[in-house]
């Protein structure tokens, strides 16, 4: 369960408890982390998402879908990204690997699930069904 928004500025992350940026409440990359992505953001539900995901014990971010811990330096299939779990809605983001992200690309969450179901019926030898593809309603 995440915590309620508490913007007040903190010595400590109020994520991740690392050193918070000065007058801030997050330390350097959880802010730059919440601020990636769009001009206009959800910033309530960035919150819930960072706060939820982030595992102490880990001292990292999780996937919301796969549950690995989230690799924050560099470039990698693991790299922390910020996905919509409904395509464009703002309010819908969670923290994912950069490789989940592009699997899902413009998937509903719902859309993506069948899609991984189907694909792996398929390498099981089972024949794929095309109706797992997503409608081009987009």
């Amino acid at each position: 369960m995440s915590k309620a928004l508490d913007s007040s500025p903190s010595t400590n992350c109020k994520v991740c408890g690392r050193p918070s940026f000065p007058r801030s409440y997050l330390c350097p990359f959880c802010r730059a982390l919440k601020k990636r992505g769009p001009r206009k953001s959800d910033n309530k539900a960035r919150w819930r998402a960072m706060s939820s995901q982030w595992d102490p014990d880990a001292g990292a971010y999780r996937c919301y879908y796969t549950g690995v811990k989230l690799l924050e330096e560099g470039r990698s299939p693991r790299s922390v990204t910020w996905e919509h779990r409904v395509p464009g809605d703002e309010s819908s983001v969670v923290l994912v690997a950069e490789l989940v992200n592009k699997m899902k690309a413009y998937m509903t969450e719902k859309e993506f699930r069948r899609m991984v179901r189907e694909l792996s019926r398929r390498f099981d030898g089972q024949p794929f069904s095309v109706s797992a593809f997503p409608s081009s309603r987009r």
